[in-house]
C-alpha cells in the first residue's frame, strides 16, 4: 500500500494561510432574541499542519463593552478526495460544533454549508468566504436555528493579512 498524499486541492486553501486581523458586525439578534448589533474585532491564525494534508485555524473574537463575550474556535481545514468537496470542521467555546462542505471557489468566493449544535441547539451554518486579493478576505456566517425556515445572517468581518505575516 502507498503512503498516501495531500491533495493537490489543498494549494487552493494557501491563500487563507498566515495571521489575520478582522473588524465586522453582528445584527442585532444574532446573539439571541433582543441582543443588540455588535461590532466585533478577532484574530484568526491559519496554518497548515498534520503532514500537510490540513489548514487548521485558530479563532478568537475580543470581548468589548459593546461585545461582552470573548468567542474562541479551532478546527481544521481540508479537502476530501471521495467527496471532492473541500470540508470545515469546527468547535468553540461555548460547547458548539459544526461541519461544513464546498464544491470549492467559484471565482473569489467559497460558500461552506453544513450543520452542528450551537447554543444547544441543532444549527444549520453556512459560511461565505470572498477574497479581496491576497491580503484580505470577507467572512460572512449565516445560521438557520430553531425550526427556522430560512439562514438569519450571524455576522461578517473584513480581514487583513496581519503586516510581515
Amino acid at each position: 500500500m502507498e503512503v498516501p498524499k495531500p491533495a493537490a486541492e489543498l494549494d487552493q486553501l494557501k491563500v487563507m494561510a498566515g495571521d489575520w486581523i478582522c473588524e465586522g458586525t453582528m445584527p442585532a439578534g444574532a446573539m439571541g432574541p433582543g441582543s443588540p448589533a455588535q461590532k466585533i474585532r478577532s484574530t484568526m491564525k491559519v496554518k497548515k499542519s498534520m503532514d500537510g494534508f490540513w489548514y487548521t485555524m485558530e479563532y478568537a473574537e475580543k470581548k468589548t463593552k459593546d461585545h461582552p463575550v470573548a468567542i474562541k474556535a479551532h478546527g481544521p481545514m481540508g479537502y476530501d478526495p471521495a467527496q471532492k468537496k473541500f470540508i470545515m470542521f469546527g468547535v468553540d467555546n461555548m460547547g458548539g460544533y459544526m461541519t461544513e462542505t464546498s464544491p470549492g471557489w467559484e471565482g473569489d468566493k467559497m460558500v461552506m454549508t453544513g450543520d452542528g449544535t450551537m447554543m444547544g441547539q441543532k444549527a444549520s451554518v453556512r459560511d461565505t468566504i470572498t477574497r479581496k486579493g491576497d491580503k484580505e478576505f470577507v467572512w460572512a456566517s449565516d445560521m438557520k436555528m430553531g425550526g427556522a425556515p430560512d439562514f438569519v445572517p450571524m455576522g461578517e468581518q473584513h480581514c487583513k493579512k496581519a503586516a510581515g505575516k
